[in-house]
């Protein structure tokens, strides 16, 4: 069993890059955001604790954009339709207390400098948003196409005609000195901004599992609330591959990894336009195939988060006679944990209700993957226990995805009141 370290920053830019990768237009944006608050925190000497919080929502700024449609409407600089995806990524980060400051930064970070705040909005919270928001509006300024140097001349211009009306002349200021030097913008090249983002970062503290379990329990939210067909999927999921880590006599570590790697196995989703998992009719080839990539894009996602997370959660649809995707490894090459979670994932799809077809029963789910254990695809050994236990899974299931849809429900009702205000 190897050694987990896990750093907060390895994990959020890999999900900016995720969210990036969905239309051309985004390439990068939200690395080149974190990139600007990072100099701008260093410029007006804000925290280290601070720093980290603000680079951190910077890199998942817009992960509350349900669609690609609504993303595509946000970018441009005369939108006015920029809240709701600040609320959603608000509420869903706040659910757990130790990203409570990244999800206000979120919130308002498309807060004119112009309107007044809350009175109960955070000094530092409105500094840190406010710094949020230049960089939002520089780096979906800058043409993914070209060089960003190329693109200096009309975002320092941009940045000039809305300081002490969009942005907080401070900040301004500081931009057009930093934007002034030409490796500000050659640092914001796709080539260069990683390792450039890097050297001005404050030191990330590794997290241990107990507290990664949770930020991946928030991230399950995000994962399964943008489409109402998945609204409890990854919960079925780690509820019955849980169950089965238990009854394979996995230690409580591993148990806990399964519980992580499950949470984020549809991570590679937000590689996916949510316009194609909606999609009410059948997928053209190349659109099946993006849906089919998920799971590799799940794989290097996680890769900063420890071997075991990373295969078992990026190997869940391969299969033990090679059959699977999208590294067509068979055998002993796919890890038990692997293989646990890729019969949860086929085992909880058909038992869920979805808004297009009832949920099968349990003992109708479990003869259609003896079908598959007898095609060599599947455990036999794994399937025994599944059927051995089928009342306590099927139970335990059923608890999860409630607990789920109330969390769920909680969330529309939350979203429907910040609209109607």
């Amino acid at each position: 069993m190897t050694t987990t370290t896990i750093h907060l920053i390895t994990f959020f830019q890999s999900i900016a890059s995720l969210i990036d990768s969905t239309h051309a237009q985004f390439r990068g944006q939200h690395l080149k955001s974190a990139y600007i608050c990072a100099r701008l925190a260093k410029v007006l000497k804000i925290s280290p604790t601070d720093t980290l919080n603000l680079v951190l929502a910077s890199l998942v700024r817009d992960i509350g954009t349900l669609t690609l449609q609504e993303r595509l409407t946000i970018q441009p600089f005369s939108s006015q339709k920029t809240q709701q995806h600040c609320t959603v990524a608000y509420w869903i980060l706040n659910q757990d207390s130790d990203l409570s400051s990244i999800a206000q930064i979120i919130l308002y970070h498309h807060h004119p400098f112009t309107h007044e705040f809350a009175s109960n909005v955070d000094a530092k919270i409105q500094q840190l948003s406010q710094i949020l928001h230049i960089a939002d509006r520089m780096a979906c300024a800058i043409n993914p196409d070209q060089l960003a140097v190329l693109s200096a001349s009309p975002v320092l211009s941009m940045v000039a005609e809305n300081s002490g009306q969009l942005f907080n002349p401070e900040l301004c200021s500081a931009i057009q000195t930093l934007g002034n030097n030409e490796a500000f913008w050659l640092d914001m090249d796709l080539s260069n901004i990683s390792r450039a983002l890097a050297l001005h970062l404050p030191d990330d503290a590794p997290v241990d599992l107990n507290y990664f379990e949770r930020i991946a329990l928030v991230f399950r939210y995000f994962i399964d609330f943008r489409s109402e067909f998945t609204i409890a999927h990854t919960a079925g999921v780690t509820a019955i591959a849980e169950k089965l880590a238990e009854m394979a006599h996995f230690s409580a570590e591993d148990i806990q990894k399964i519980r992580i790697a499950a949470y984020l196995h549809d991570i590679g989703k937000y590689a996916v336009p949510a316009e194609i998992l909606e999609k009410p009719v059948a997928l053209s080839s190349e659109e099946f195939e993006v849906v089919r990539a998920t799971p590799y894009y799940t794989y290097w996602c996680l890769a900063g988060l420890g071997h075991e997370i990373q295969t078992w959660s990026g190997h869940h649809h391969e299969r033990l006679n090679g059959s699977g995707y999208p590294f067509g490894i068979k055998g002993d090459a796919i890890e038990l944990g692997a293989q646990i979670i890729g019969l949860a994932d086929m085992f909880s799809a058909m038992i869920e209700r979805r808004p297009y077809r009832d949920g099968k029963t349990s003992t109708e789910a479990l003869q259609i993957l003896q079908n598959d254990a007898e095609q060599g695809k599947i455990s036999a050994d794994l399937l025994g226990i599944a059927k051995a236990n089928e009342s306590e899974l099927a139970a335990y299931h059923a608890q999860k995805i409630d607990e789920a849809f109330d969390v769920y429900n909680e969330y529309i009702k939350s979203l429907m009141y910040a609209q109607s205000k």
